[in-house]
């Protein structure tokens, strides 16, 4: 007990659990303000973090961002972090080339794992580690944040309530960025790191929607399409060569699902004047939905046994009386960012760790997503067709 509450009553304190990161980025600070937060917005929370080691491949980066996210301590061996038996969960935040290693290797040290998209840079890859989190018996969670979304969580009850009926057709996009041939060379840029470019750090987000709101994924037809070849490689501001880029910047196909619907994704880099603009509508027998998340605080629904003279599109604004909505904001007005995501992604996870139950996006959600991603790549080859499976 670790407090009194009123009338005298004590509070039962949350269960403990101390956290190890792996990378020291922008998801690194995402992840961390997530845990943070976490207990604010949903109390009691599932688990009380703390923040133990944050490891890094540079030692300087890792000391800064100990401090900066509120570790204890930091190093430059991600070794560190599974050797520590009481760290009990793990964030992998690194490039997607190091993600099956450690993944792997804290699987078989027993360490719960939430690890940040897309999951591996191939099917093999991510298999692998959905297999070794299993055999394990770990929680494991991979970070399709907008999933969490309140509005996409309503879109599934409507969908697995049939308020829409049987699904017919997904359309979804995840547009952002503009035409930039002199934006400086990423990682991100090369396929030996990213495993992909616009398809699998755009488009799996959209992927994984589709997935959860229309069915499985079985056949795509695709295109793949790189506009700048190159990028510049600076050092104190100059210039000193140009690194091939080896991966898409845009990527368009259609699909077919288990379920008989069929759909379109798009997903690009380089559209000036959108930034992180995520859509989907998802049209049924008898209704259809629609999304756009730069209106995420709400959800258009349209039904067919509305009479004729009313049948439209209508907008739900999401409140406390919808999904995650008793630990977020009390007014739609207020909005639900990007760190509120992650906190929802945050505490799924941990909550998932109290119950000893399954995390959902789980590695499954990941492995199959790497399998739409690899097939759009081979059907951009061979111009057909081209399954999942």
């Amino acid at each position: 007990m670790f407090s009194t509450g009123r009338g005298g009553k004590p509070l039962e304190e949350p269960r403990r659990i101390s956290v190890g990161m792996v990378g020291a980025g922008i998801m690194a600070k995402a992840h961390s303000i997530a845990m943070a937060a976490m207990p604010m917005l949903f109390w009691p929370p599932p688990a009380l973090l703390e923040r133990k080691l944050l490891a890094d491949v540079g030692l300087k980066s890792a000391e800064e961002a100990s401090l900066r996210y509120g570790y204890s301590a930091f190093t430059d061996r991600w070794q560190d972090i599974i050797e520590d038996e009481a760290i009990e969960a793990v964030h992998i935040v690194t490039p997607p080339d190091s993600h099956a290693e450690i993944s792997i290797a804290a699987a078989k040290a027993g360490k719960h794992i939430l690890c940040e998209k897309p999951l591996a840079r191939n099917p093999e890859e991510a298999l692998s580690m959905l297999k070794a989190a299993e055999e394990a018996g770990v929680v494991h969670q991979v970070a399709f944040n907008y999933r969490k979304l309140p509005a996409v969580e309503l879109a599934k009850r409507y969908i697995a309530d049939g308020a829409i009926g049987r699904v017919l057709r997904f359309k979804g996009s995840f547009l952002c960025g503009g035409y930039d041939p002199n934006m400086p060379f990423r990682w991100e840029y090369r396929k030996a790191v990213a495993g992909g470019g616009t398809l699998t750090n755009l488009g799996s987000h959209v992927i994984d929607l589709a997935r959860y709101l229309a069915g499985e994924i079985t056949e795509v037809n695709g295109a793949l399409r790189t506009y700048v070849h190159e990028r510049p490689v600076f050092a104190d501001n100059v210039e000193y060569f140009r690194e091939k880029v080896d991966v898409d910047d845009e990527t368009s196909f259609a699909m077919r699902f288990d379920t008989g619907a069929t759909g379109l994704i798009e997903a690009t880099n380089s559209a000036w004047g959108r930034s992180t603009f995520i859509t989907f509508e998802v049209y049924g027998t008898e209704g259809s939905l629609a999304f756009n998340y730069n209106n995420r605080e709400q959800l258009q629904v349209c039904f067919a046994k509305d009479p004729a003279e009313r049948r439209g599109f209508q907008t739900i604004d999401l409140g406390p009386q919808h999904p995650y909505g008793h630990g977020l904001w009390q007014s739609p007005q207020i909005g639900v960012g990007f760190s509120e995501l992650k906190s929802i992604e945050a505490y799924d996870f941990y909550r998932a760790i109290r119950d000893n139950s399954a995390a959902i996006p789980s590695f499954f959600d990941g492995y199959r997503t790497a399998c739409v991603c690899a097939a759009v790549m081979r059907s951009a080859k061979t111009m057909s067709w081209e399954s999942t499976t």
